[in-house]
This record gives C-alpha cells, structure tokens and sequence, in this order.
C-alpha cells in the first residue's frame, strides 16, 4: 500500500500542472499575504491589509509562500498537487479497511476506481494544487477516520488498550487540521460523536469519548494554541473576529461575522438539501458546476433507514453483514450525519464539505450492503450509482490562469521614502494582498475599507477603525491609495480627511488584475470623522 503513495503524489502532480495556476480570489487577498506578514513581523505593523482574513492562523499558507517565493510556479503547482494526493491514496486505504473479506485482486480494483472517484470528485477537484487549503483538511479528516475504524475493530476484538491509542490518534489528527482551518472543526464534532459508536459497554463508549476529546483539543492547540493566544493578547478574542457576538471585541462589531448566502432558505431544503444543490452550486458556492454524489448517498442512506424501519416492523432478524465490518458501520454513519450536520447549522459552504464527497463511494457500499443484504449485487449497485455519478458531474476550473515564469508578475515601482509611507487598501471588494510582498518592507499598509469597518458613516465605529483613523491623521509623510480603479471615485477618503491626488494614478502590473497606485494629500479644510 505504502508504494502507492508516490504514485499518487506524482499523478495528482502531475494533474496540477496539467489543470492550471491558481489565481483565485483568496489566494490574490491572503494567502500569499498572511504567511508572508507572519514571517516578517508585520502583524500590528499593517492593519488590517487583507479584510477579516488578516488574522487567520498563517501556518497553513507557509509552505506554499515559500514555495511561490522560491520556486518556479510549476514546480510549486506540482508540488501542492503532489500533497492533495494524499487524498486518494487515504481513500485507498480506507476502502481496503472497509472491504476486508473481498478477495484481493476486485478489493484492490475497487480501491482504485474509488479513489478515482474520489480524485476527481468536484469539490477535490477544484481545489487540486490551489490555495483553498479544504484539500489540505481533507488529509486530516480521512486520517482521523481511518484511525477511527481502527479503533473500532479493536474494541470489536475486546482490545481496549487498542481502542484508545486510535482513538486518541483519531482525535489528535482531527485536532490538527481544524488548528490550521477552523472549518475542520465540524469533522472533528463528528469524530467525536462516533467514537461514541464504537463497540463495547457503555463505560468503554465514554471512554472513548472523552480520550478523542482530549486527544483533539491537544491536536488543536499544536497547531493553534500560538495563534489563538495572540489573537486573544491583542484583541480578546481567540478566533478573532469570529464569534465576536460572544467575545465582543471592541476591534470589530458584536456579531459572528456569518456568511448567511449559503444556508437554506425553508423546511424543505433544509432537510434535503443536497438534492437542492446538486445540479445548482450556486446556492452553497460562488462557482458554478454539478456534483451528485452526496445527493446520491443521501438518498440510498434514506432508502436504507426506511428499509431498516419496515424489517423492525415486522420483527425481521436483522442479517450478519459479510462485506463491511459490523464494528466500522455505526461509527462511519454517524460521523457522516453528524458531520454534515454541523456543516450545514454553521457554514453550508460546499467547499467545506470536501472530505464527505470523496467518501461518497465508501458510504455507498456500507449503506447498499445495509439495504440489499447480498454483497455482490450491493457492490455492482454501488459502482453503477457511482459511474452514473461520475458522468452527471461538471468540475469547475474558474480562478486558473496559465503558467508564466513568476507566480505574480508583480512589479512596484520605487518610492522617495519608503520608511515613512502610507498606502491606503481604499476597496470593499479588490483583493490586493498578493501586492504587498513586493513593495519595500518599511511601508505600512492600513486597510481603509473593508468587512470589519464597512461603510466610513456606519452609525458605530469599531476601535480598529478608530486606530486606522488616529494613524492617518497623525502621519506627516506621503499616504498613497491602492485600489482597482484609474479614475477619481475615492470621495470616501474624505472621511479621514484625504482626497486623491488628480492624474497622479500609476499602474501596478501583474498577470491577475488591473491595480492602480495614486497619490493622497490633505483636505485643506477637512470634514472627516477620522480628520478631527
């Protein structure tokens, strides 16, 4: 199995190079931006430079800073891809956990359509060598599962010292990846509820428990213990500005900062929504493309408790199952419902529910072996399901742009006095943190406009709009303005009592998007809130 994973590495590599650079709206705002303030000890230096986005954990992004800072692009875009391989290879792994009793040569064919199907499912697609960083959560979550079904089959075998350490390795992998993305945060929830399905007495089931729990919550302070007490040291708030209604940070407003686009909008979706938004990704995304497969394994889960319903009904003897390990069938479902769930109570994000998709083939065989109770024709109907998804299924590669010799093509031009200049971020909707690594390292960057301060006269006036405004007005030398315009629709400035320089706009070319530095001066008689 081992040598499989070079394979994968060097095929999803390889994919990557095939399928494009990245250019996608994150990675142009923060990406490259964080891990690049973060090695460079810019935090409290700029403000703000990059929306709520600025204070996100940068470990993640480290690695492929250095690799876009250091390498040429098709390496790097080989590189990423190379990692999300890992995928498919864990999918790999945990079809050959599931599938024990298979002979070898059809649970090795099978395996490797599955992680075929995996692979090429459209939210890992999508994701394959880019930023997103869902495709890194992913490895975490599949990790965890297998260490979960491992522990499973040793509390099946009466080995509860067995049980434990993969349980405690489930949880403390979980704990990992949601340090680095606070999304995966909701696979750990539903490894947490499994580890409460695992065979044995109940006393065992809460032990269990309560060692991935821990497990998880050392996982998740390694990865972001660091990060989080300096979120709290400087604004008192762990996740700031997440969940600020509760912490109530006077840096942003007392509200949890929620995407609400993507959620259901009545009964009917919320309790099916994956069939709502299979053939209409719009309604859980901003990219258009089809993907079916957890529409599909929701429906045959449904099939299969209302099948398991009527055999209680009728007090039928519930059959052995000959495919799937007994041990491993509670734990899987039950973190998949539980795991979708808070998906869908506290995001609804389709690209948050990545690491679901690619197990679509997997829950579809434990659910048709439930439902049809004879392997093989559980199996065929699994793979047909899978094919017919498969072909229904529409990828979407917008954010990808082809490969030139640098990952940016940005270029700054001087500046007189670099150590004692403002450049105002003066756009609500232009990412423009990609640029920032490439201007001289004693500018300061604030953020003027954006989803923590929102429109200059909102009614309330966060402490961190406060302090932008009392840096402005007590600076004394040049203030410049990057926005995505080359006209004069900056009448906003006048709020910290700055008006744009007329026909002072120049260029800043790089290979994504139309950028445009101005000069900033004074009002001679300024109005401004922020002049005063």
């Amino acid at each position: 199995m081992w040598l499989m994973l070079p394979v994968c590495f060097v095929v999803m590599g390889l994919c990557s190079m095939q399928l494009g650079q990245d250019g996608n709206w994150d990675l142009l705002n923060y990406h490259f931006y964080i891990p690049h303030a973060f090695l460079n000890g810019r935090m409290g230096h700029d403000i703000n430079p990059t929306f709520m986005q600025t204070y996100l954990n940068p470990l993640l992004d480290v690695p492929f800073y250095l690799m876009a800072r250091h390498l040429p692009p098709r390496v790097g875009g080989f590189l990423l891809g190379g990692i999300h391989g890992l995928n498919p290879w864990l999918i790999l792994l945990l079809t050959h956990q599931l599938l024990p009793t298979m002979r070898r040569p059809l649970r090795w064919a099978l395996a490797l359509f599955f992680a075929t199907a995996g692979a090429v499912a459209p939210v890992n697609w999508m994701g394959l060598g880019r930023t997103f960083n869902d495709n890194y959560s992913t490895i975490f979550v599949l990790a965890a599962l297998y260490a979960l079904l491992r522990g499973a089959k040793e509390a099946a075998a009466g080995r509860q010292k067995g049980l434990l350490i993969w349980i405690a390795a489930a949880g403390f992998v979980a704990g990992l990846g949601s340090g680095l993305k606070l999304t995966g945060a909701v696979y750990s929830l539903g490894l947490l509820a499994a580890s409460l399905a695992v065979p044995g007495p109940l006393r065992q089931r809460g032990l269990a428990f309560f060692v991935n729990g821990c497990a998880g919550l050392a996982g998740l302070l390694t990865t972001s213990g660091f990060w989080m007490l300096r979120m709290w040291r400087t604004f008192r708030n762990p996740v700031f500005p997440a969940f600020n209604a509760f912490f109530a940070s006077p840096n942003a407003y007392a509200y949890n900062y929620e995407d609400g686009r993507w959620f259901p909008r009545d009964l009917a979706q919320t309790i099916f929504y994956p069939f709502f938004f299979a053939g209409n990704t719009h309604l859980v995304d901003g990219f258009s493309y089809r993907t079916y497969g957890l529409a599909a394994a929701y429906a045959l889960l449904l099939v299969w408790l209302l099948i398991a319903i009527v055999r209680r009904l009728r007090k039928q003897p519930a059959a052995p199952r000959t495919l799937v390990p007994t041990a491993c069938v509670a734990p899987l479902i039950i973190f998949t419902i539980v795991s979708y769930a808070v998906w869908q109570k506290q995001f609804s994000y389709l690209r948050y529910l990545g690491a679901l998709e690619i197990l679509v083939p997997l829950a579809l065989v434990v659910a048709a072996e439930g439902a049809i109770r004879r392997p093989k024709i559980a199996v065929g109907a699994s793979l047909l399901i899978v094919i017919g998804v498969m072909a229904f299924n529409e990828n979407s590669e917008t954010g990808r742009v082809p490969w030139t010799d640098d990952w940016f093509d940005v270029w700054v031009p001087p500046f007189d006095d670099p150590d004692n200049t403002l450049v105002l971020l003066h756009d609500r909707t232009m990412p423009v943190g990609f640029t920032l690594p490439y201007f001289p390292p004693g500018i300061r960057f604030l953020r003027t406009q954006d989803n923590l301060l929102y429109h200059p006269y909102h009614k309330n006036v966060s402490k961190l709009r406060d302090d932008i405004a009392e840096i402005i007005r007590g600076h004394q030398g040049p203030i410049h303005v990057l926005i995505g315009y080359n006209y004069l629709h900056l009448n906003l400035l006048a709020y910290y009592g700055l008006e744009a320089v007329a026909d002072s706009a120049m260029r800043i070319p790089n290979k994504f998007r139309p950028l445009f530095l101005w000069e900033a001066r004074r009002l001679p008689d300024p109005k401004g809130v922020g002049a005063r």
